[in-house]
């Protein structure tokens, strides 16, 4: 597959439908991209996350940046309400 390795052939095969979403996914605040990074940063895409933990590496993320951190609309320091902007937002839960 367009001179890829037969494993990252196969991996991108697998992810394609997760890969081509990201890519195309509009973003108007940066909540999407520090979602992923964080789950990026402890190995959890693929993967599984708890919540608690996830909100605890979006706001260690989100602080890292001046930008980022005033892009989002509630204080990282609130982990509830972190929590809740997350699951109102970028993760809708069903």
């Amino acid at each position: 597959m367009n001179g890829l390795p037969q494993a990252e052939a196969a991996a991108f095969a697998q992810s394609r439908a997760f890969l081509e979403s990201i890519e195309t996914t509009e973003t108007t605040r940066s909540y999407k991209i520090v979602l992923l990074l964080a789950m990026i940063s402890v190995d959890a895409i693929p993967g599984v996350i708890g919540i608690d933990n996830l909100v605890e590496q979006v706001a260690r993320f989100a602080a890292r940046y001046l930008k980022v951190r005033a892009d989002f609309s509630v204080d990282l320091g609130d982990a509830e309400g972190l929590r809740r902007m997350l699951i109102g937002g970028p993760i809708h839960t069903s």
